[in-house]
């Protein structure tokens, strides 16, 4: 966190090398602390902050930007500076959260062609179903097919999945994946990686218990 002052008759010289983004955002910084406001700049999340005390007036004003970005975030006063520092905190907490989730979907893409995938859903019973990888897609996407499963079932309406990899079963479609490797089938339904026991160079894919009522 880095704190800013300027003289009120100091000037600016903006390079020709700076893009429009850049210049603007000199010239923000400028016209900002030449009207007795503080910077306070937040190199973590990338913002600004600009203050300004009214004491007399129990007056606390701020306004806080994104990047270099000409439209703030925030432009309020408050009636204490703990309310308003409390303002600011959750501010950069919630920009700590987003880039969190963005830095999460930005993950590198894990798994391979012919890796197996699963999903589990149902209200009243437990189905599972498999998918199996069948082509990578530019960065974060994949092509799957879902594919037939041995079953094991017993006599309490429970039992076990097991896949039978390269049984297909329908089209093939391409998903997007996130968190590296875990692929959005539908609105609410997300395919996991499927663990493995490597035998002789084989991958055996371990079962899944499943429920079945009616």
């Amino acid at each position: 966190m880095t704190t800013l002052t300027m003289k009120k008759d100091m000037r600016i010289e903006l390079k020709k090398t700076d893009n429009i983004s850049t210049q603007r955002g000199i010239v923000r910084n400028y016209r900002l602390i030449n009207d007795k406001y503080i910077a306070t700049h937040y190199e973590d999340i990338k913002a600004t902050t600009y203050t300004h005390d009214d004491n007399m007036n129990s007056k606390f004003y701020l306004k806080a930007y994104k990047g270099l970005n000409l439209k703030a975030d925030l432009n309020y006063y408050y009636t204490s500076k703990g309310r308003r520092d409390d303002a600011i905190k959750e501010w950069r907490d919630n920009i700590l959260e987003q880039n969190a989730y963005k830095n999460k979907q930005k993950k590198d893409r894990t798994i391979e062609v012919n890796d197996v995938l699963y999903t589990i859903g149902g209200h009243e019973q437990t189905n599972v179903n498999f998918y199996q990888v069948t082509k990578l897609v530019g960065k974060m996407s994949v092509e799957i097919c879902q594919i037939s499963a041995v079953i094991k079932e017993s006599n309490d309406m429970t039992g076990l999945k097991s896949p039978l990899v390269g049984d297909f079963i329908g089209k093939s479609m391409n998903k997007r994946v996130t968190d590296g490797n875990h692929v959005n089938i539908g609105s609410s339904n997300t395919a996991h990686p499927l663990a493995f026991e490597l035998i002789a160079g084989t991958k055996i894919y371990k079962s899944k218990s499943f429920t079945s009522y009616g």
